[in-house]
């Protein structure tokens, strides 16, 4: 039997016709990655939406995480970067520029305990979640790693 989170994500991967969601990029392995709304004054995210991303794409929206996994020798940095650059048609300093800015927001955002609102998806969460009415209070991410992968 599938799991509930399966299922959305093979939903989401078939609303995408099965290409990145960004690059269009077909014939690769997707990830499901999360949307989330950001309230930065009352310190709420809201899960919105999924979008379905190639893995090169996914590393451009974890480029944190993609750093460490280039520290340890475990991805191609460049080749994060220059995807970024191709798919948004722009030089090395504008890429260094929007990276500055993420990051920066990044850093503000982590000064507060943030409260997430997964109401709109709650049917998909595995049923040992802990949370109130949709809310889980104290946390910066529902889950740091939801993404799946087609077989």
């Amino acid at each position: 039997m599938k799991s509930k989170w399966d299922v959305l994500r093979r939903e989401v991967y078939k609303q995408y016709e099965y290409k990145c969601g960004v690059c269009e990029k077909t014939d690769t392995r997707l990830s499901c990655h999360e949307i989330w709304d950001y309230n930065d004054t009352e310190h709420i995210q809201t899960l919105t939406g999924f979008i379905a991303l190639c893995d090169l794409c996914h590393h451009c929206k974890h480029l944190g995480l993609a750093g460490i996994l280039a520290r340890q020798g475990k991805l191609d940095i460049e080749t994060v970067i220059n995807h970024y650059r191709e798919v948004n048609n722009c030089t090395l300093l504008e890429f260094q520029a929007d990276r500055d800015i993420v990051f920066r927001q990044w850093e503000e955002r982590n000064k507060y305990e943030w409260v997430c609102d997964i109401s709109k998806y709650i049917a998909y969460l595995p049923t040992t979640t802990k949370f109130t009415n949709g809310r889980i209070v104290g946390t910066r991410r529902l889950v740091d790693n939801i993404e799946s992968t087609l077989p």
